[in-house]
């Protein structure tokens, strides 16, 4: 049982909650409402990657070539100054985010989104890098989001972006190119 099916037994058995919960392959959005409080809407992506953890945790660990390692072509640049990351898009368009925390022993990235094109009144995501099968990996991408209408967006956006980090990550373990 994952904390999710705990957290809404818990708030189920006490009989204040009225929950949503949308399940699609690989994919978990959570909406969890109380008497009067709004949680905050959670999608989970699970990426299969045939590559090993070290070269997973390598690319996405690399924050200032997100438009080079793990999603080329949805961002043309990275500019890093401090701890803010700022993604230039292909459109002319800017995402500001802040990194939160960098866990090498974890192998887990957690940043967020400070500005860009979608009205979000929050954002924080991270990334974790788990060994799976023989040499390869699961990275577990979660993301906590406001407000939660975002959310079929948000899941379009998640959804093709782990595709294309698969295929960038994989064609750069293909290669032996980590550096």
């Amino acid at each position: 049982m994952d904390w999710y099916e705990v957290l809404l037994s818990f708030l189920h058995s006490v009989s204040v909650i009225q929950s949503c919960i949308w399940l699609t392959k690989n994919f978990k959005v959570h909406i969890i409402r109380t008497r009067s409080v709004i949680f905050v809407p959670t999608i989970y992506k699970e990426i299969i990657i045939h590559a090993s953890p070290e070269q997973v945790w390598d690319a996405v660990s690399d924050v200032g070539a997100v438009h080079q390692r793990l999603v080329p072509g949805y961002t043309e640049n990275t500019i890093i100054h401090g701890y803010e990351r700022t993604l230039l898009l292909p459109n002319g368009g800017i995402t500001r985010e802040v990194i939160v925390s960098m866990d090498e022993n974890e192998r887990r990235l957690a940043y967020a989104v400070k500005e860009g094109r979608m009205p979000l009144l929050h954002h924080h995501a991270s990334f974790q890098v788990f060994p799976h099968d023989n040499n390869g990996t699961k990275l577990v991408w979660i993301t906590d989001f406001l407000p939660e209408h975002l959310a079929d967006e948000i899941q379009a956006r998640i959804h093709r972006g782990a595709e294309v980090m698969k295929k960038t990550i994989e064609a750069e373990a293909n290669k032996g190119t980590v550096e």
